[in-house]
């Protein structure tokens, strides 16, 4: 992909349109002067027109390196309405082999330790997983010193510089640490700086500095790139029109002295026509919009989230002993392998297995070194009880209650339910439940969980605050 060099009309008109999409972008004018105040989340300001400007006056060896520039702006918004998706890049896939396991001490700070990924275990000697990880350079220089990046700190950089995810920088961190960082598409982030980041370990007190290279992965047969990256046909050299032949005289002089009048009876024609149903008419309309609503947004969970699927069937399995409200949202069944084509399908296998088996490499792989040194036995173990109680049909929205700690719970796991109607009525029915003194799920603390949520329809937050 990087062998194909950047014409100068696909620039041209790649900024081109570009700057006509910015020209209406909403937010344009707050970035130039990002607000310090704590509670806007700060961040460097962004003159979007002087980059883009800059992205154009610049020189590349490929369309990759061009068409990355532009992802690298639009991801520095960390705007979740936009996101730049590069031409021909989502049939590859990066993977880290490694990941942190980020914990808190017992001398109360975090502490990171390295693991291998699910099938990258050869890639790590048995002597390191587990072992502890002091640093981390990005660039791959192998020149460390006290101020270098810890993994937490590297994963925050790199999400702070790389990742669209939220303007809030916890919540970026959280979906680097959990997702982006290890495993992204090029579709939507650009070329590593490096092939490869530098890590330093601790091993009894020994340091180690290692070579972890940044993999990528094929998820079809790319054999023919013409036909894997084809050019939109509007932009497609279109041969030149045959000239018209030369007119005979002799063909001519026969064809007009031929020639006869014509004449055509007009028959008048019914134009009555069957009235129509305007109502009938908006209704497919509205249904056509939503349908077209509905996988566009699938299609943009699946990018931001690619497991979401399989975490709400584990929910809905969880919670299936919840008795649903009676009434239009009662029984309902969601079909949740809606708009999973194969090759999405098989995108999602190799991050599914890496989250399955972490915590069997954290258990299992781990040293018993590192276990001894780690492990802390609690005794006198009470059980913990949760109770799901209320959620809607497509668990966008669960209830649960901790009796023993008189806390409740929400979790909100998407703001795009199937119904809002019922997305908003289970979320009040839940509160009126947990605030009821004389209730069975009475709770005195409330907690709000949005793990793993990827935003949706702007109108929902608002109303549920």
């Amino acid at each position: 992909m990087k062998s194909i060099a950047l014409a100068p009309e696909e620039q041209e008109i790649t900024i081109k349109v570009l700057k006509n999409y910015f020209h209406g972008y909403a937010f344009r004018d707050l970035y130039l002067n990002l607000s310090s105040i704590e509670n806007s989340y700060g961040g460097e300001p962004i003159d979007i027109f002087k980059r883009i400007d800059e992205i154009d006056s610049a020189t590349y060896g490929s369309t990759y390196e061009f068409y990355g520039e532009i992802s690298r702006l639009v991801n520095s918004l960390h705007c979740s309405h936009t996101f730049f998706a590069i031409p021909c890049m989502y049939a590859f896939d990066y993977y880290l082999p490694i990941y942190f396991y980020i914990e808190q001490g017992q001398d109360g700070n975090n502490h990171a330790y390295l693991y291998p990924q699910h099938n990258f275990e050869a890639l790590l000697p048995e002597p390191l997983v587990g072992a502890e990880v002091l640093y981390v350079n990005l660039d791959g220089s192998s020149t460390f010193t006290d101020t270098s990046p810890t993994a937490e700190q590297a994963i925050k950089i790199w999400a702070d510089n790389e990742d669209q995810t939220s303007r809030n920088p916890y919540a970026r961190w959280q979906y680097a640490h959990q997702h982006s960082f290890y495993y992204r598409s090029p579709g939507s982030y650009p070329q590593p700086n490096s092939e490869y980041i530098k890590i330093r370990v601790k091993i009894d007190e020994a340091v180690q500095d290692l070579d972890i290279p940044i993999l990528v992965y094929a998820n079809r047969d790319v054999t023919d790139l013409n036909d894997f990256c084809a050019v939109n046909d509007v932009y497609k050299e279109q041969p030149e029109p045959e000239p018209d032949p030369e007119p005979d005289p002799q063909k001519n002089y026969y064809r007009k002295s031929n020639t006869k009048k014509l004449t055509r009876s007009k028959t008048p024609q019914n134009t009555t026509t069957s009235p129509v149903n305007k109502k009938e008419l908006a209704k497919q309309l509205k249904d056509l919009m939503k349908k077209n609503e509905k996988e566009t947004l699938i299609k943009q969970k699946d990018r931001i989230d690619p497991l979401w699927r399989d975490r709400q069937k584990k929910l809905i399995e969880a919670t299936k002993g919840i008795q649903q409200k009676s009434g239009s949202f009662g029984n309902r069944t969601v079909d949740l392998d809606y708009g999973l084509n194969p090759i999405q399908k098989r995108r999602i296998e190799t991050p599914k297995k890496m989250s399955h088996n972490s915590k069997f490499n954290r258990s299992s792989a781990q040293p018993d070194k590192f276990k001894e040194k780690r492990t802390k036995k609690r005794t006198n173990e009470e059980e913990i009880l949760i109770q799901p109680f209320a959620a809607t049909s497509d668990r966008s929205v669960v209830g649960f209650h901790m009796p023993q700690y008189e806390l409740g719970i929400i979790a909100i796991t998407t703001f795009t339910p199937n119904d809002s109607d019922e997305f908003l009525e289970t979320f009040f029915d839940i509160v009126n439940q947990l605030s009821d003194n004389k209730g069975s799920y009475f709770s005195k603390k409330l907690l709000i969980d949005m793990r793993h949520n990827g935003g949706g329809y702007a109108s929902l937050p608002p109303a549920i605050t």
